[in-house]
């Protein structure tokens, strides 16, 4: 096996940081190992963390993971609160479709409309401001 890393090479990882590269051990699953601030990670020859992984991590250049969220997108038919800006409380709401920006078009008591408060937990809601 191969590898692009060399020993002396400075890489990242999203997890550690800036690190640099210790021992090549090219016998080993886990053949780069690599020296951060607080922690020694080994990496496969193509710089994955884990065998399993279809991604790698370790990287000659800094990158981010802009964009990355594990906040469930709405669906249709979800139950949403959002804010009635002419009284200032949260009302329950149920998303009714999506407007051509992608934003949710939710459906209340008021009628339907796109708003700029929406929320799906109902504990984000600050107390004083619950029906």
């Amino acid at each position: 096996m191969k590898t692009i890393f060399e020993i002396g090479d400075r890489v990242f990882d999203i997890q550690h940081g800036w690190g640099k590269v210790k021992e090549i051990a090219l016998a080993q699953i886990y053949s780069v190992i690599v020296d951060f601030d607080k922690v020694r990670e080994s990496y496969t020859e193509d710089g994955c963390a884990t065998k399993n992984s279809l991604i790698p991590t370790l990287s000659f250049t800094e990158y981010s993971l802009q964009g990355f969220s594990q906040e469930r997108p709405l669906s249709i038919g979800d139950r949403v609160f959002v804010k009635d800006n002419e009284d200032d409380y949260y009302i329950v709401g149920y998303v009714h479709s999506f407007n051509s920006c992608k934003r949710p078009v939710i459906k209340t008591r008021v009628g339907i409309h796109t708003w700029d408060c929406v929320t799906t937990d109902v504990n984000q809601i600050p107390k004083h401001l619950k029906c």
